[in-house]
């Protein structure tokens, strides 16, 4: 039943891919013809799960050091052009074709 499901879920991400997609993030389901992400832009999506004011929660988590080379990492990453953007899993494509061409066990 779980190989099925992986292979489901394969097919699924290489459908995704072959598909136009506008912005980052999240995809909400309005059912309309473009899919549209929830975020306009990458360096909006790079910053979306931390702290509206840096570093807020995470000062108690990092020294002043670790925060300031985690500033200057998120700030490079924001600056970086998106050019051809891919759905996230499309990563781990090679070794679900891998797993597919193989024999089926049990």
């Amino acid at each position: 039943m779980m190989r099925r499901g992986a292979r489901a879920a394969g097919r699924d991400t290489a459908i995704i891919n072959t598909l136009s997609l506008a912005g980052f993030g999240w995809l909400p389901r309005t059912g309309g013809q473009q899919l549209t992400a929830e975020l306009g832009s990458y360096g909006d999506l790079v910053v979306s799960y931390l702290p509206e004011q840096w570093p807020g929660s995470l000062a108690g988590l990092f020294d002043r050091g670790q925060l300031d080379a985690l500033g200057t990492l998120v700030e490079a990453e924001r600056a970086r052009p998106r050019g051809d953007c891919r759905f996230a899993a499309s990563s781990c494509a090679p070794w679900l074709r891998r797993r597919a061409a193989s024999p089926q066990r049990g």
